[in-house]
């Protein structure tokens, strides 16, 4: 024997793996895990997803960013921080409405969630909806009064 090859492609990238015969022969035979055990290990969870994303996140790379912090729900319906930046990637891209429902949601899981009162705020002011917009800084008024503050100021 020469040695095993290997190859797969990630993200359209092929890689190759060759590892020689002398080592193949310093392999330890070990119990081994099915298939489905091994595919079980391999199963994201809803944190792994939302760490993903981050990264995409900060380099602006809010559409891939955006996909990630979805599985992320779709995974745990009830993680009120990917539906935060759910709505803070959609306002990223202007899609003020995805923004507003996402942030409805994250508060909805997390009624004391003080970002997700400030920047919904937010986008009600970018939609020039100053009702709602107040009624996100008397909430904030009991929650943070710093960011009220500050909500109230960009009303104003």
């Amino acid at each position: 024997m020469i040695g095993i090859v290997t190859s797969w492609i990630i993200e359209g990238q092929n890689f190759t793996l060759v590892v020689p015969s002398e080592r193949v022969i310093r392999l330890k035979v070990r119990k081994g895990i099915s298939l489905a055990e091994w595919e079980e290990r391999k199963k994201e969870t809803a944190e792994d997803l939302y760490a993903k994303g981050l990264p995409l996140l900060w380099k602006e790379g809010y559409e891939k960013a955006l996909l990630y912090f979805k599985e992320a729900v779709k995974k745990d319906p009830r993680y009120a921080d990917a539906y935060f930046l759910i709505g803070y990637t959609n306002a990223q891209l202007g899609r003020y409405p995805d923004a507003l429902d996402a942030y409805k949601k994250a508060i909805q899981i997390q009624p004391d969630f003080v970002f997700a009162h400030f920047y919904l705020g937010l986008i009600y002011l970018e939609m020039r909806d100053r009702n709602h917009a107040l009624e996100e800084y008397k909430i904030l008024k009991n929650l943070n009064r710093d960011y009220a503050k500050d909500l109230l100021n960009m009303i104003r």
